[in-house]
Formats: structure tokens, C-alpha cells, sequence
């Protein structure tokens, strides 16, 4: 009785082991069925994608995986150590199409997400909500080779469409040639990230990839192709949305002295030693830069730029021919430039000429420049670009310039500037290693200026108010008053220098000066006034 009393349980026991057990096979099953197919799709997708890249890599490298995964919950597809394997050495190889510049490839980890299966396996279009990429070191050399395959999948290649691109901790290098163990350009600590990228036409030009972008990198380095500088950038920062970029360093390093240049090259050249930072760029117009290279920013603010440049006198000067005036040769660029306002703060530059092999060097400098720029424009020339600027000059005197300048053809200027009182004797360094001449004594009140310059001439009015005016005459070589020039200096104190120029009978100097058009601007400024301060000096 009891057996059959218990009997409707047990069968209902082991029917609900059944089910479990049917369950569980029918669970199973189905994961199995599911790894299948995700292994199979999973295969697939890597397939199709290296023999897409691979086709275009061919017959000389090929990409590899360390690892690739396709995730279906979200659908995702992730690769590990990707790099790209040269078949033979690559300073071997000749180039024939673009992607046999590229020396180097790697990818540590990459990530893409959102991704449309069933369009990717079609071969159809590449659908990804984001893409993410670290690790990605680059290095390439430049070629000029095109395309030489007209069946390359790339020619009609389909959409490849990311809502988000971004890349991190990344590495960039472009070596001159394939056997070279010295890149050219490197940035570095790279982190970049795209919005709305869409690549449809790889010969496309790349601001029709994506819509903004914000690029950071930690550093840059650039060396010019003659290689006598290397070019550092720290810190740079760009933002297309925000309008924004900025730069915590920069430096031009000159991997030469000035006497190396010089001998180098058999002729005069200026070396130039560029510092500063940091830099400061508003309402940049990235994308307009991107499309047609035209330059649009509100305000741009640069700190601390020094600017040293030294001319070595080993060489004579190289044959020169006629020089467009800066603002003239700003004119006629390709592209156009609008800035509303620059601000160069706490400044600096100096202009040496030095003799190594006679050991001494003349410098003007200016300390504490404080410049603001307004208007900086190219294509109006009846809209002058207005300069400020307060500085001081050899450590001596306070000066102040205003300048305006027309960016037309005959590349009209007005400068108007002042000095204030100084002892004279401080400008003895370059007076002496430049001019043949030293000033004894003598104290300088003021000396204003007033010029209308353009391609040809400069006319205009100074006025310099100075007294106990006296110079002496030396030897260029030895830098000594030799004996015949003290009879020299004797004479030209006595006769040919006046002494004085008081508040009470101030002689004004009326400038006309026709330019030299082989020369400067600083030359052209420099002669003018000086034809101003002999009219007044001398007798």
C-alpha cells in the first residue's frame, strides 16, 4: 500500500529530472549551436577583413592578429598585437603604391563596437557605433608612387562609417628614406578623437573624413631639411568644436653655431634661436584651415617668444636680388589670413654680427617687448594692420613704436616711435663691432620719429635732443683708436659732430631715402633713420 502510495511521487521525480535533464542537453545544444555559429562569423569576419587589407598590402608585407574576437552582446569586434610583417627587408622593396611607404605598423589593442553583422559579412558597409584604438605606432616614408592596380578592392571600396573614433597613447614618425635609422619628424603621446567619421574615398582629402576632431600630442619634433634646426613643440592642443588650440612650448634649436652655418654655405646667413610659450589661439577656424588653408582667429597670445639670431661676417653676403617688403609678399599669398588681435608678451630679441675668428660680436636687443597686433589681414589693402609695442632697448632706454602697415603693392607703412633719455655710451657694443665708431660721452633726452614708408622711399621727420656729444674712431680689427685715428676723432669732434641739439633750438631732420630693394626691411628702417641722425649730428 505504501509502495503504490509513494508511486505517483517518484514518477513525478523523475519526470522533472526528464525535463531538467532535456533542458539542460537542449541549453547546451544551443550554446553549442551558438559558439558554431559565432566561431564561424567570427572566422569569417576576420577573413574577409585581412584579405581586404592584405589585398592591398600584397605582394610585399602583410597584416597579422595576435588576437581577434567577435563579441555578438553588443556586437563588437576586438584585436590584440596587430602588426604589419614586411616579406622582405624593407629598404629592399621598391614602392609601388602609397601603403609601401609605410615602414612600421602596431597596434597594441583596438576596439570596435555597434557593429552591423550582417552588412559586414555582405561586404557592404561597415557600420560601427565607435572605434577605439591604443597603442598605435606608425612609421612611414614619404613616396610620390600612385595606385598601380586598377582591381585593388580600395579603388571602389565600401563606406567604412564610426559615430566615434578615438585614439590613444600613440606614436608617429616619417623617416627621408627606407634605409634610414634617423626619422625626420616624430610626434608622439598622441591622442586623438574623431566625430562622425566616414571614409567612402581614400583619395579624398582628409577634412572630409569626419565632421570636429581634438587632437593632443605630447610632443613634436621636426628637423629641417637643410638640418640645421631641430624643431620642438610640447603640449599642443586642438579642438575643431571649440574653435581652440594652444602649444605649452616651442623652440627652434639650432643644431649648428652661426660659424657653422656660415662656413657651411660660403655666404652670410642668420641663425636663428626661437623660445617660447606658451601659445594661445581663440575662435581658430580649424576646419576652414583644413579645407582651403585660410586663417581665421579671433585673438592669438604668445608668451615669453624669444627670438636671438646671429650673422657670422666669416663669408661675404650671398648675391642678392630684389626683396618684396614682408607685408607686400603677405599680400599675394595663396590663402587668406584674419586675426583680430595678437598679444606677444614679455618678449625678447636680439640681433648679433660676430667675428669667431676675432673673437668679438656687436648686439642690439630689445628686453620686455610688449606688442599687440590688431587686424591682421591679407586681402584689403585700404585696412592697415596696427602694431604697438613697448620695449626696452639695450637695457638702456624705454621705447615705443606704432606702426601701420598696408598689405598692397607698394606696401605703404607708417612707424612713429620714441625714445626716452638714455646714456649713450650704452649702445657702444654694436656701435663699436658694427660702425668703426664708440661714443666717449654724451646723454640722449629723447628722439621721436616719424616716417611714411613704401617699395620705394621713406620720407618723414626726426627729432633727436641730446648734449655732450663725443666719438672716437677705431680700428675695425683690433677695436683700439690706432694714433692717426685719434687725430681723426679730433676733428671730427671739432668740426663735423655737433656736440649738442637742446630743447631750446632743436634741429629737426627732414628724411628722404630711396631704398635699396636688394635689402631688409630692418635695413631700410635702419638707413632711413640714420640718414635722420647724421642730418642733425653732423655740421
Amino acid at each position: 500500500m505504501t509502495s503504490q502510495e509513494n508511486s505517483p511521487n517518484t514518477n513525478s521525480s523523475h519526470s522533472g529530472i526528464r525535463r531538467i535533464v532535456v533542458a539542460a542537453t537542449l541549453l547546451i545544444a544551443l550554446i553549442l549551436t551558438v559558439w558554431f555559429l559565432v566561431s564561424r562569423i567570427e572566422l569569417a569576419a576576420e577573413r574577409n577583413l585581412l584579405e581586404i587589407v592584405n589585398s592591398e598590402l600584397e605582394p610585399g608585407s602583410e597584416l597579422v592578429f595576435g588576437e581577434f574576437s567577435l563579441g555578438l552582446f553588443p556586437p563588437r569586434i576586438t584585436l590584440n598585437d596587430v602588426n604589419l610583417i614586411h616579406k622582405e627587408p624593407f629598404e629592399d622593396q621598391t614602392p609601388e603604391k602609397p601603403l609601401d611607404a609605410i615602414r612600421y605598423f602596431e597596434v597594441e589593442h583596438a576596439e570596435l563596437k555597434g557593429i552591423s553583422l550582417i552588412r559586414l559579412l555582405r561586404g557592404r558597409e561597415w557600420n560601427l557605433g565607435s572605434l577605439n584604438i591604443e597603442g598605435l605606432l606608425l612609421d612611414v616614408v614619404p613616396t610620390t608612387t600612385d595606385r598601380v592596380t586598377d582591381s585593388s578592392p580600395l579603388e571602389n571600396p565600401f563606406p567604412v562609417i564610426v559615430s566615434e573614433a578615438n585614439l590613444q597613447d600613440s606614436r608617429f614618425r616619417i623617416f627621408p628614406d627606407r634605409s634610414s635609422d634617423s626619422p625626420v619628424f616624430t610626434a608622439q603621446e598622441i591622442t586623438l578623437g574623431l566625430k562622425n567619421l566616414k571614409i567612402d574615398d581614400p583619395d579624398a582629402p582628409i577634412y572630409d573624413y569626419f565632421d570636429e576632431f581634438l587632437l593632443e600630442i605630447g610632443e613634436m619634433r621636426q628637423l629641417t631639411d637643410n638640418g640645421f634646426y631641430e624643431l620642438t613643440a610640447r603640449d599642443l592642443k586642438i579642438d575643431s568644436s571649440e574653435k581652440y588650440a594652444s602649444l605649452q612650448e616651442f623652440r627652434s634649436n639650432p643644431l649648428l653655431s652661426a660659424y657653422e652655418i656660415t662656413t657651411t654655405l660660403e655666404h652670410e646667413e642668420d641663425r636663428f634661436d626661437i623660445t617660447g610659450g606658451p601659445f594661445l589661439f581663440k575662435a581658430f577656424d580649424v576646419m576652414r584651415w583644413l579645407e582651403s588653408e585660410d586663417i581665421v582667429a579671433g585673438s592669438v597670445d604668445l608668451q615669453n617668444l624669444s627670438i636671438v639670431i646671429i650673422r657670422d661676417k666669416t663669408y661675404p653676403n650671398a648675391p642678392r636680388s630684389y626683396r618684396q617688403l614682408p607685408h607686400s609678399q603677405f599680400a599675394e599669398l595663396p590663402f587668406s589670413v584674419q586675426v583680430d588681435s595678437i598679444k606677444w608678451s614679455d618678449g625678447y630679441i636680439s640681433y648679433s654680427e660676430q667675428y669667431k675668428e676675432e673673437d668679438r660680436k656687436g648686439t642690439i636687443e630689445f628686453a620686455n617687448v610688449n606688442l599687440t597686433m590688431l587686424n591682421l589681414q591679407n586681402r584689403d589693402e585700404d585696412e592697415p594692420i596696427r602694431v604697438d609695442a613697448n620695449t626696452r632697448f639695450m637695457d638702456a632706454t624705454e621705447m615705443k613704436a606704432a606702426f601701420s602697415f598696408y598689405p598692397g603693392e607698394m606696401a605703404t607703412h607708417h612707424i612713429e616711435a620714441e625714445f626716452s633719455e638714455m646714456e649713450l655710451d650704452k649702445i657702444n657694443n654694436p656701435l663699436e663691432n658694427m660702425g668703426g665708431a664708440s661714443i666717449r660721452e654724451g646723454y640722449l633726452k629723447s628722439l621721436v620719429l616719424d616716417f611714411t614708408l613704401d617699395e620705394d622711399k621713406a620720407t618723414g621727420e626726426l627729432v633727436m635732443i641730446y648734449h655732450d656729444l663725443e666719438i672716437r674712431i677705431i680700428d675695425e680689427e683690433t677695436m683700439e683708436e690706432r694714433t692717426r685715428d685719434r687725430l681723426v676723432s679730433f676733428f671730427t669732434n671739432t668740426f663735423a659732430v655737433r656736440s649738442d641739439n637742446t630743447d631750446d633750438d632743436p634741429r629737426k631732420a627732414n628724411v628722404e631715402f630711396e631704398r635699396d630693394k636688394e635689402r631688409s626691411i630692418f635695413n631700410y628702417w635702419w638707413n632711413s633713420i640714420k640718414e635722420g641722425l647724421l642730418d642733425i649730428a653732423m655740421r
